[in-house]
């Protein structure tokens, strides 16, 4: 059930309730349901624990290692059918139950138990449609020599990197056949909008807005102070060639990676296809990115 190692690697996280001076204005929900991300580490929390106590600590019997299961894999469907067999009324237990299922998990014996009852009030906004479906767009790889097969897409970035030395590479780079730069540094990554808040901006690239349809082209400790970030629309080709001291260099597709050699000529577009994720409708990029990079929490502000 859930990840094997989930309860080692992810701490058990609840829903914040809302500042007072805002609950006091209206009678809707005063918490703020957790993100799809969360919803999926804590789902991912439940152990493979052989005897599964919190059956028997529900009063209704639900098959909680079950969903929480279904939860980690990201199948709401198929998680609000399992809790649907013994409960017609998540909507309720959810929020009125003490969660003696809580109580009786095992994992709670040396760490804190599985947030079951969030997962289920959150599993109730996603079958009430309280949710948006999300589309992005994905970069796709081809190449002059077969390298990834038929998995060359990457929903955040494709990197460009040395290996095997510390002398830096040099990246020739084309955009639509028109040469734009020889980068020689590190390493060169090409995100796309979601990926534009990971590696690239480790690397001082810009955050890109989700929709703006867009790439970023971030080098990697570049040797020249005035090669920086571009931004180009997400409709051009890139086209890349790479050489350096050492024969052998790593590329990257988000966690995928490969070896090449200078023989290698790599080009990339958008994909033909978008991937489909699902965010709860309190959950948007501008509040998460505020909330993640600390914007104004400096008192000065």
């Amino acid at each position: 059930m859930g990840k094997t190692t989930g309860f080692l690697e992810y701490q058990r996280k609840t829903e914040e309730y809302l500042p007072v001076d805002q609950r006091t204005t209206n009678y809707k929900e005063f918490t703020k349901p957790l993100a799809e991300t969360e919803l999926k580490e804590q789902g991912a929390r439940c152990m493979n624990c052989g005897i599964p106590f919190c059956h028997s600590g529900c009063p209704l019997g639900n098959l909680i290692p079950d969903f929480n299961d279904a939860v980690y894999e990201g199948k709401w469907d198929k998680a609000s059918e399992i809790l649907h067999s013994t409960n017609n009324f998540p909507e309720f237990t959810g929020r009125l139950c003490p969660a003696p299922c809580e109580e009786a998990c095992v994992l709670g014996i040396n760490e804190d138990p599985v947030s079951i009852e969030n997962i289920e009030t959150s599993l109730d906004a996603i079958i009430a449609n309280k949710h948006v479906i999300d589309s992005l767009n994905l970069i796709a790889l081809t190449t002059n020599k077969k390298l990834f097969g038929k998995s060359s897409f990457a929903l955040n970035e494709f990197t460009l990197q040395r290996t095997e030395t510390s002398s830096m590479i040099t990246v020739q780079t084309y955009i639509n056949g028109l040469h734009l730069n020889s980068y020689w540094a590190d390493g060169l990554i090409v995100a796309t909008a979601t990926g534009s808040t990971g590696y690239s901006l480790s690397c001082g690239g810009p955050v890109i807005y989700p929709g703006a349809n867009n790439f970023v082209i971030t080098p990697v400790a570049p040797h020249n102070l005035n090669v920086r970030p571009m931004v180009v629309p997400d409709n051009v080709e890139i086209k890349l060639t790479v050489e350096g001291r050492s024969k052998r260099f790593l590329t990257t597709l988000d966690s995928r990676n490969k070896t090449i050699d200078s023989s290698f000529e790599l080009t990339l577009k958008k994909a033909d296809f978008q991937a489909k994720l699902v965010r709860l409708s309190s959950s948007n990029f501008v509040n998460a990115i505020r909330e993640k990079l600390l914007w104004g929490e400096d008192l000065r502000n």
